[in-house]
């Protein structure tokens, strides 16, 4: 497999960041994602209690479109509509924004990858099989996890 990613920290506080899609797999990334302290909007025609009841996430119900993307500096699609994800994500990519779409692992910019951190001292490790395996990606973070908490 030819290497593609190339991981880097990025400073997402206040950047706008637009999920197309309600689900689990949204809530999921939104969760890993909310302690940076990110604008988030989750554009949708149902979402889950957990992104409902989050009240650092602006929700929109609605189908979404393209003209829901302006203006964001990183896009997530994960709807459960291959198409939908397929055609939002190229709109996305005609606009400069950077795209992470769940289901399409080469259509994405950017990958979300395992992540540990260590409050304390500041240390993030972030595991990534650039897309292709997310839960040995998370295996893997849980047992750097133990390893460095001592466990």
């Amino acid at each position: 497999m030819k290497l593609s990613y190339f991981p880097l920290m990025m400073n997402i506080r206040g950047r706008r960041l637009v999920f197309i899609g309600g689900g689990k797999v949204a809530e999921r990334k939104i969760n890993s994602l909310i302690r940076m302290e990110p604008k988030i909007t989750v554009i949708a025609e149902s979402v889950t209690d957990g992104i409902k009841n989050n009240s650092q996430v602006d929700v929109i119900i609605k189908s979404a479109s393209a003209d829901d993307i302006q203006g964001a500096d990183l896009l997530f699609v994960c709807t459960d509509n291959r198409e939908l994800n397929r055609k939002i994500a190229i709109e996305a990519k005609m606009k400069n924004i950077p795209v992470n779409a769940a289901d399409d692992p080469e259509l994405s910019d950017f990958h979300m990858p395992a992540v540990y951190i260590e409050n304390d001292t500041g240390t993030v490790v972030s595991v990534s099989t650039q897309g292709r395996e997310p839960s040995f990606s998370a295996k893997l973070r849980d047992r750097i996890a133990a390893f460095l908490s001592g466990e």
